[in-house]
């Protein structure tokens, strides 16, 4: 059952919705804005995607490292072909035109030369170096001979210390745990190790053998499977997050009589709190203590441009401090206080309202009247007012009378119109301003316009019937 003070504040609540206007949003910005202010609460965020596939991670890692071990059999009779080719080179490298028997072995490493510059592998070497290599006559003469040993010798030197490094990265990975980690591994020298399996019945074959290891070209890129993505919401405010238990918890209604009546929320792990629906908006309050308001669902544009423009207006915007005192007190009021025709429309449709309210509850209370005498007998109980909410309500309607006659005013006053005009061109001014909002605790909020030149602070408070919300600019 309603009380007398449920129904007045009905009616008198409306002042508190005067000059508010809201831009309208697209269905994409109101989107965007309701996923965010959902996202505030969550510290992480969950999407669905392509994971890593850990089972087929595992698989493909022991079989990378089986190629690999493999491998290291081809790096150690690679590198010691090449240590020993050096050794001989390096006795007769001062004797160039020294010959040098044909063999099988010396046969293999002119091949294994040729093989370095056609796959590309050594990318510093002399022009001199490169045109012997690329040679064809003088590389046959190699084959017959087995000269040129000066020449090639650096080449060769070159080639063991990158494979001597290669050797060790490669038993490095063969160490590592982390199957990710071994499969991303990718061998500098795998497009090598094929070079030392030539066709052996053929030791004058000059193409390049196929590669052994091709396998490690397949396995470099982490298996994935369709799953789910944790990661750090980007939008997280921990002032949020420390009452997202209002949103995501299961709670219980709860209706009292005594010793008030009241229906409130009660959440398990939060027994402490009662939360209650003021307005469309939770309220949560502990000990009859309020610490947490719910934000509206829509943002007061007006009243947050407002404060933008009342700094216009003291920086002397468009020199209006040159503008009469009975002017500038005009502008004051409309636009500093806030009292501008619209709030005084509301006001008077409030007080009329609210006076035709309380005459048919007077008049329904008394049973002597025919409003009292139908309501009697349809069995209906009628609220009644107590001495306290008559004073409260009386002192009320004072306020209210006062604004009854300021809308014709306004209309007939030319000081009015040229306030009027003045605040209008302000808030022009900041038309395409817009705002993003971060919770600062339980009961404000700081808003940042999208130019980023302010910051404005917006408190709400709770005065145990409906909720109130200041403004103020804390930063410029």
């Amino acid at each position: 059952m309603r009380t007398f003070a449920t129904l007045f504040l009905l009616f008198v609540g409306l002042i508190s919705s005067s000059a508010q206007f809201y831009t309208h949003k697209s269905e994409e910005e109101i989107w965007e804005e309701e996923q965010n202010a959902k996202n505030n609460y969550d510290e992480y965020l969950t999407k669905h995607a392509y994971v890593y596939d850990e089972e087929k991670g595992k698989e493909l890692a022991a079989k990378k490292k089986e190629t690999l071990k493999k491998a290291l059999e081809f790096y150690d009779s690679q590198i010691s072909i090449v240590e020993r080719w050096i050794e001989k080179r390096k006795v007769t490298a001062n004797k160039f035109n020294a010959e040098i028997p044909l063999n099988y072995e010396t046969m293999k490493n002119v091949i294994l030369l040729k093989m370095l510059i056609l796959n590309k592998y050594e990318k510093n070497l002399s022009e001199k170096t490169l045109e012997l290599l690329n040679n064809k006559e003088l590389c046959n003469k190699i084959k017959e001979k087995g000269k040129a040993n000066k020449d090639f010798l650096p080449v060769l030197e070159s080639y063991l210390i990158r494979m001597n490094k290669e050797k060790q990265s490669i038993e490095q990975i063969l160490n590592e745990t982390t199957d990710s980690t071994i499969i991303k591994f990718d061998a500098s020298t795998k497009s090598m190790l094929g070079l030392l399996y030539l066709d052996i019945n053929d030791i004058y074959c000059t193409h390049i053998a196929y590669n052994r290891f091709k396998v490690l070209n397949e396995i470099d890129v982490l298996p994935q499977k369709w799953g789910t993505i944790q990661y750090k919401n980007p939008n997280y405010n921990p002032a949020e997050g420390e009452w997202a238990w209002i949103h995501a918890q299961e709670w219980d209604n709860v209706r009292s009589t005594y010793p008030i009546e009241e229906e409130y929320r009660r959440y398990k792990d939060k027994p402490d709190y009662k939360v209650k629906d003021i307005e469309d908006r939770l309220v949560a309050l502990k000990e009859d203590s309020c610490e947490y308001i719910e934000k509206k669902e829509k943002d007061n544009y007006y009243e947050l441009r407002r404060q933008i423009c009342i700094d216009d207006y003291k920086n002397n915007k468009y020199n209006i401090k040159a503008s009469s005192p009975s002017i500038l007190s005009k502008i004051d009021e409309m636009l500093v206080e806030g009292h501008d025709r619209n709030f005084y429309v509301v006001a008077e449709l409030t007080y009329n309202m609210a006076k035709k309210a309380y005459e048919m509850i007077e008049k329904a209370g008394n049973t002597s009247s025919l409003h009292g005498m139908l309501l009697a007998r349809a069995g209906l109980a009628v609220p009644r007012a107590s001495e306290k909410e008559k004073e409260e309500f009386k002192q009320k309607m004072k306020e209210l009378a006062y604004c009854c006659n300021k809308v014709e005013e306004i209309d007939s006053n030319p000081e009015y119109k040229t306030a009027e005009k003045y605040i209008n061109q302000l808030m022009a001014d900041r038309e395409n301003i817009s705002f993003t909002s971060k919770r600062k605790d339980g009961l404000s909020y700081i808003y940042t316009s999208s130019d980023g030149k302010y910051k404005i602070l917006m408190t709400m408070k709770f005065n145990g019937k409906s909720i109130s919300e200041s403004y103020s600019l804390i930063n410029k």
